[in-house]
């Protein structure tokens, strides 16, 4: 490897404020006590082998800079058998020249190197001008240091000391024998890596001209700005700073505040902290296991103070508060620790439209305080907080000037549902209101009731529906009118083109008149999923023909399918009873099997002249009411249990299909 050859070092006579601290040697054996087995008695457990480590140094010249990954430590050892990538970063004006292991030339022109380490490695990368013009050049000036040296990777330039703009230098701290890195200080900008108290190195990209500075120390202690004094002993004698101590010797350091004065805080930098040492105590005990550094500072002793806090009740706030302090009036914030007495005074800003509610003290409401302000003194940690409610009557009902009617559900939140559509809607697209307004009062709605769903029957030529702005309850598809999570269907559009629909198979519900009055639908698909067919959702879609009714349906509302053109209808295990005139008016249905979950069917198929079959699983008849008005039962094959046949032939209504019934297998 080529010797980093920039070398600061002064050397001076005994510092006034630093010491020689005793250094062990690194290689020092551990020593291990076995702990009892209480498996097999006191055998000590194995101790696993040293993972052996190498020394990887990494240098190059002017013109790039190199990333090491995984990065190198500060001391440059890597565990045995370790992959490093190498990655050369050439600088504008620069072109990648050649990599060196050990001096000889290794890797080609490539930009990227790996090396497994099995030894000590001294990697060298070096870098060349190309015809483009350099970046701008820096003096990098390091300041000579007293009781160590500074290395550079890459060396700064003798001579002029500059530097291409973008280059990461690398500086490492060499302390004398007995010395240790104190501090890193840099005249602009900040470390990169390192730099800090202790750290051997600092790496510094290079943005203009700067100047770096590093000291080198032992066991330093003293007070940071007076008010009380620090003394240190070592096996019961006092030292003095700077000092030199025995590594793992422990030393006592003893904060002695003056009077009115309290210990702030410990800046402790090296060894290993034993006890204390925390903001307030007094002491510290620090074993020597490196060079350290001991600071105390000392603050006035405060008086009795008590932290208090506020803030709004309330979500949404609907206003905000604020404090000051009543002697001078400056702005109080929340979470301060305030003295014993000191008088606060709380101003609440109301949203428009909301006032004063209330003023609570820990919860606990100050009786007869309504008004914006409120003064309070400070003798406990105290929670102040403010509850607005709206100053304005918000009614049950509404009607917009275009006729449209809404039911307020929410008058905190301010939330509707419509139940009338407006009078004045017409033509093809039907855009929903889903934030109306009325006195001043935008309000947000959710949904629609049955009345106002039903409105939408009148929109003889709707062919899609739209939403006037975003909402957190509504959605939109292909012109259908969704809930916002898409788990219900609301309403498809009457006109909508289009003979055939697939109901998306997020569904879960069609809800009430849904699809009601649909002009053109002839095949309709429900979705795998879904659960719930509310009242009247596909009553009088009288081109309808075909629908796929899946098996996840459990609950069926009255006219399903009434007054359409549906043959063949299958009702899915699961469902117990069937809504009030089921299948009302489907002239052409010709067969219905009816599901043994089934319990009541009440007044099903009134005028189906054309049903040919109807097969009931239920091992007992369900209960009917006035069902097959209008169709010549004698005429209708029944086909039910085999062992139910004597139960079905004296149920009532059910006694009247064609003899001999039919048995299921």
């Amino acid at each position: 490897m080529r010797k980093f050859n920039f070398h600061n070092k002064k050397k001076r006579g005994a510092a006034l404020i630093t010491a020689a601290l005793i250094l062990l040697t690194l290689g020092a054996a551990l020593l291990f006590t076995a702990c009892p087995n209480s498996a097999g008695g006191n055998k000590p457990e194995p101790t696993p082998p040293p993972v052996p480590k190498y020394k990887v140094e990494l240098d190059r010249n002017i013109g790039g800079n190199v990333k090491v990954t995984p990065a190198l430590s500060e001391n440059g050892m890597v565990a045995e058998n370790t992959v490093l990538t190498f990655t050369a970063e050439p600088l504008q004006g620069y072109d990648f020249e050649k990599w060196e292991l050990n001096g000889t030339a290794v890797n080609g022109t490539a930009l990227t190197y790996t090396l497994k380490v099995t030894a000590n490695a001294q990697v060298f990368v070096f870098f060349k001008r190309n015809g483009e013009p350099p970046p701008a050049m820096h003096t990098v000036t390091l300041t000579e240091p007293e009781h160590g040296s500074v290395d550079t990777v890459p060396v700064i330039p003798p001579g002029h000391h500059k530097v291409p703009e973008g280059t990461e230098l690398i500086f490492t701290a060499v302390p004398d024998a007995g010395y240790a890195v104190n501090k890193w200080t840099v005249s602009s900008g900040s470390f990169l890596l390192g730099g800090s108290p202790g750290s051997t190195s600092a790496t510094l990209k290079i943005t203009e001209d700067v100047t770096v500075t590093v000291t080198f120390g032992n066991v330093i202690f003293g007070v940071d700005g007076g008010h009380g004094t620090l003394k240190a002993e070592v096996d019961g004698a006092e030292i003095t700073s700077p000092a030199q101590v025995e590594e793992d010797k422990t030393i006592v350091f003893t904060a002695s505040p003056h009077a009115g004065y309290m210990v702030d805080t410990w800046t402790i930098t090296g060894g290993q902290l034993l006890a204390g040492g925390n903001p307030e105590n007094t002491t510290a005990m620090v074993k020597i296991t490196e060079p350290i550094t001991v600071a105390v500072s000392f603050k006035l002793r405060p008086p009795t103070t008590y932290a208090v806090i506020f803030g709004v009740d309330g979500t949404p706030p609907n206003g905000t508060i604020s404090a000051t302090y009543k002697a001078g009036g400056a702005a109080f914030t929340s979470g301060t620790a305030v003295v014993e007495n000191t008088v606060l005074v709380f101003t609440a800003s109301p949203a428009a439209d909301y006032k004063v509610e209330k003023w609570t003290v820990n919860g606990t409401a100050v009786p007869g305080h309504i008004s914006n302000t409120y003064e309070h003194t400070v003798t406990e940690a105290a929670d102040i907080r403010v509850t607005f409610v709206s100053s304005v009557t918000i009614p049950d009902n509404f009607t917009l000037p275009n006729g449209a009617e809404y039911k307020v559900t929410d008058k905190v939140q301010k939330q509707v549902i419509m139940t009338k559509r407006e009078s004045d809607a017409g033509g093809a697209v039907y855009t929903v209101n889903v934030n109306p307004e009325y006195s001043g009062i935008t309000y947000t709605l959710t949904g629609f009731s049955k009345q106002g769903i039903i409105s939408f029957d009148g929109l003889l030529y709707l062919e899609a529906f739209a939403l006037s702005g975003p909402s957190n309850f509504l959605s939109v598809e292909g012109g259908v009118l969704f809930d916002k999570d898409k788990t219900k269907l609301i309403r498809y559009p009457r006109n909508k083109a289009g003979t055939s629909y697939m109901v998306p198979s997020s569904i879960e519900v069609l809800g009430t008149y849904s699809f009601s009055v649909s002009n053109n639908l002839t095949s309709l698909i429900l979705p795998d999923g879904l659960t719930t067919v509310e009242d009247l959702a596909l009553y009088a879609c009288q081109k309808l023909k075909t629908v796929y009714i899946p098996s996840s349906l459990t609950s069926i509302g009255s006219h399903f399918l009434g007054a359409s053109k549906v043959e063949d209808v299958k009702i899915p295990e699961g469902v117990t009873k069937l809504g009030y005139q089921f299948l009302d008016g489907c002239s052409t249905l010709k067969t219905l099997e009816l599901p043994a979950s089934l319990t009541k069917a009440g007044n099903l198929c009134t005028g189906c002249t054309a049903l040919q079959s109807v097969t009931c699983k239920a091992a007992t008849p369900p209960a009917l009411e006035s069902a097959f008005g209008g169709v010549i039962l004698a005429g209708v094959t029944l086909k039910v249990p085999a062992a139910s046949v004597g139960d079905y032939q004296n149920a009532p209504i059910w006694k009247y299909f064609k003899k001999p019934f039919l048995t299921l297998p």
